[in-house]
């Protein structure tokens, strides 16, 4: 680890820079004049050396000239004078010592006799000098200075000078922090602040403003581009977080896609199960039966199982239909005042072969004393067979579903209550939705398409009420509760209040009492099947039926022979029975009658009929239709009795 670490602080860097500038011309200076100080006082003190030795020199010839060491010891005794110096010796021509001055206080050293001139010999200063007279030298003096006393005062001139040098710097040092404080402190501060921004991302941070100067103008703009970096960083962080929101709501669509995709794979798959299903088993008894001749038993048993299986495929359109029309927002409810016992009765009733079939004990609990509500007692009923077949599909031989009616409050509860396999705790939040079925593999044990509790769920809505499901788990049963709003006041039936009608769940006898005899009945479909089907129906009544396999061929028969009653199919190649109808229509007009016309077609939605209607035909029926409707239409459209 160093022993001077690096300084940081431009302050610091500013204030030893002003004090080593400072103190390196105040230390140069006073060298120079120590120097220069030195250097004078051994100039100083050689010349006062050389004065006094050359006037005792001078003083001392006549001594040594008349030989008296007396007068020359005397004439050395004027050096008493001078404290500096140590001794003082007279030489003979000889060489010999001829007089001699020792200061007593002093210790000089003896120095043998040089030759004329100054020399020194460490504080020592020695002096030599020929004493000459008329007949020449006479001898030669020799005075030894003691020079410490002046190198003292020149050392003390330069303690005085660094002294002064070191009071200097202390100055220039205490000068330098106080100039930095108000000059560096804006610099500091707009360090500091930048730093802060850096470390914390916080570009709301300021710099503060201590003058107009330079700086002051420079701590503004490095606050503008603080403000220029929070406008930016906020749109930043908006944009990341609008991409974020993006990015989210991207991968709950695409999970939502591929869900929907998959669950219509699921769907389709489930679909084409449960429509080949009973379409085996209906072709297959039909190519039985064509075979050959038959027993009159197994010809019947095939005949119901043909009808069961083609009732089978009814429900799953009629399903599909329903679920249609309510997502599209277009189901229609016959709303009339509703007493449940005899709903709840007629729906049980519909269900009990199939509960009996599988050795389930079918039990109702009925409030008698229920007011009535309003609702569409068709589709009533419909809910009540729904959780009613439901229960009865998920139940296992010798269970149990019981269906209660009962008053809460201000609204009734409708429960169905099974034994069977119950529902898992992670599938019962999703129990009512569409195509959503627990158990949707090719192993599932149980059939359909999974919109039935999803029909029940939108049905009982429309009604103003709610549906819930309870279940304890996995073969622990499940219950479903419907609420429904009680009517706030009840209404007297009148006697000719119209009945409740009743979902037809079984096959309706055909009428053998209506005959169609004398009756001119158009059938025109382009499927040869559909269209030889119908006409066989109404031959076997009576009619006489001219068949058409187009609209093209219609109008052509039409114009030859117009018949009674056209029945036709709307979904045909080229001209479609909307097209047909028209042409009709025009034809008619200018005689001013027009042909009771029946739209026979597949095509069973409200928005269908009402366009069959709006098109010229007096009634809409969808395909497949019940005989005794069919009969029952075509009778009514040609204003036939119904019971002769």
């Amino acid at each position: 680890m160093p022993l001077l670490r690096p300084m940081r602080s431009f302050g610091a860097k500013l204030t030893l820079l002003v004090t080593l500038t400072t103190g390196s011309a105040v230390i140069s200076v006073s060298a120079v004049l120590a120097i220069i100080d030195y250097l004078d006082t051994e100039a100083e003190t050689s010349a006062l050396a050389g004065a006094q030795a050359n006037i005792i020199a001078v003083n001392s010839e006549a001594p040594l000239a008349f030989g008296d060491p007396e007068l020359g010891a005397e004439a050395l005794s004027a050096l008493k004078a001078s404290p500096n110096v140590a001794s003082a010796t007279l030489y003979s021509a000889d060489g010999r010592i001829f007089a001699r001055y020792d200061n007593p206080s002093m210790d000089a050293p003896g120095f043998p006799p040089g030759q004329p001139g100054i020399r020194y010999d460490g504080t020592w200063l020695i002096v030599s000098a020929d004493v000459g007279g008329r007949a020449g030298n006479v001898g030669r003096l020799q005075v030894v200075f003691d020079r410490s006393g002046a190198l003292a005062r020149a050392w003390g001139n330069v303690g005085v000078i660094l002294t002064v040098a070191v009071m200097t710097m202390v100055f220039a040092f205490l000068i330098s922090s106080r100039i930095g404080q108000n000059l560096v402190r804006p610099v500091d501060t707009l360090a500091a602040t930048a730093r802060r921004v850096s470390e914390t991302r916080d570009y709301s941070i300021r710099a503060a403003k201590y003058g107009e100067d330079e700086l002051g103008q420079f701590t503004d703009v490095f606050n503008e581009m603080l403000a220029q970096i929070q406008k930016q960083d906020v749109e930043i962080q908006r944009a990341h977080d609008e991409r974020q929101r993006l990015l989210e709501s991207e991968r709950d669509a695409r999970i939502e896609v591929e869900r929907a995709s998959r669950m219509k794979d699921e769907f389709v798959a489930t679909l084409s199960h449960e429509l080949r299903t009973p379409l085996s088993a209906i072709l297959g008894w039909a190519h039985m039966l064509r075979s050959g001749d038959r027993p009159a038993q197994e010809v019947s048993h095939g005949m119901e199982v043909i009808e069961r299986n083609a009732r089978v495929q009814t429900q799953i359109i009629e399903d599909l239909l329903d679920m249609s029309r309510i997502v599209a927002g277009k189901l229609r409810l016959d709303v009339q005042q509703v007493t449940l016992p005899e709903v709840i009765e007629a729906a049980v009733t519909t269900v009990r072969p199939a509960a009996e079939a599988k050795g389930i004990r079918l039990q109702t609990i009925l409030d008698p004393g229920i007011g009535p509500v309003r609702g569409d007692p068709n589709r009533l009923q419909q809910i009540v067979w729904n959780l009613l077949s439901n229960a009865i599909k998920f139940t296992g031989r010798d269970g149990r579903v019981l269906v209660a009616l009962e008053r809460v409050n201000s609204h009734v509860e409708i429960s169905v209550t099974d034994t069977g396999q119950g529902i898992a705790p992670e599938f019962l939040p999703y129990v009512f939705e569409r195509f959503r079925q627990e158990d949707g593999s090719t192993t599932r044990r149980h059939s359909g398409l999974g919109l039935g509790l999803a029909i029940v769920k939108q049905l009982v809505e429309l009604h103003g009420g709610s549906v819930r499901a309870k279940s304890a788990g996995e073969d622990k049963g499940s219950t479903f509760v419907v609420e429904l709003p009680l009517m706030p006041m009840h209404e007297e039936q009148s006697p000719s209040e119209r009945a409740h009608p009743r979902l037809a769940r079984g096959a309706a006898p055909i009428p053998h009492d209506v005959s169609l005899s004398n009756l001119h009945v158009m059938v025109v479909d382009d499927d040869a099947d559909a269209r030889e089907l119908i006409g066989q129906l109404l031959e076997d009544h009576g009619a006489r039926v001219t068949r058409a396999a187009s609209a093209a061929e219609a109008l052509d028969l039409f114009r030859r022979q117009p018949p009674d009653v056209l029945l036709s199919d709307i979904g045909m190649p080229d001209r479609d029975g909307y097209d047909l109808i028209r042409s009709l229509r025009k034809m008619e007009m200018p005689s001013g009658h027009l042909t009771p016309a029946v739209a026979l077609t597949a095509f069973a939605r409200s928005e269908d009929r009402t366009r069959a209607m709006l098109a010229g035909y007096q009634m809409h029926l969808s395909k497949p239709v019940e005989a005794s409707e069919l009969i029952a239409t075509v009778a009514a459209v040609a204003r036939l009795p119904l019971g002769r």
